[in-house]
């Protein structure tokens, strides 16, 4: 995994603004999980409605903050870059004690996709930090 991260990178150093742009899509695709699939095979998941949408509501914010960076275009990439990393961090552990919290009511399934969303959340939250952090990012 490393390997791919770096080799991302240079790319999304010189162009921080698709950072943003892959950061809401994935927000999309949380949101439309959370909110729709999710909750129509919730008994294979085993995660209780209000979870889901709990962390629906998480996924909107983020969706709408990564979108709004993208089109506003900032000038200051680096400062915008590290606020969603860390948003991104922050519900990755929401995440991660709601899984945890549920832990008896789930189902293989639903550790299946909610570890696997946890690591595309960390490996994003790595590949922002290292931008955010470069001096080198425009």
């Amino acid at each position: 995994m490393s390997y791919i991260l770096s080799s991302l990178v240079p790319f999304f150093r010189k162009n921080p603004k698709l950072l943003f742009l892959v950061d809401g899509i994935g927000a999309l695709l949380t949101l439309m999980f959370l909110s729709i699939v999710l909750p129509a095979i919730r008994q294979f998941i085993g995660i209780p409605l209000k979870a889901l949408h709990f962390l629906a509501v998480i996924a909107i914010v983020l969706l709408l903050y990564s979108t709004a960076c993208y089109f506003l275009n900032p000038l200051k990439y680096r400062f915008f870059v590290k606020i969603i990393a860390f948003a991104n961090l922050t519900y990755f552990f929401i995440t991660v004690g709601t899984v945890i919290f549920y832990y008896d009511q789930m189902t293989l399934w639903g550790f299946f996709y909610f570890g696997l969303e946890a690591l595309i959340i960390l490996a994003l939250v790595v590949l922002e930090l290292l931008i955010g952090s470069d001096r080198r990012t425009l």
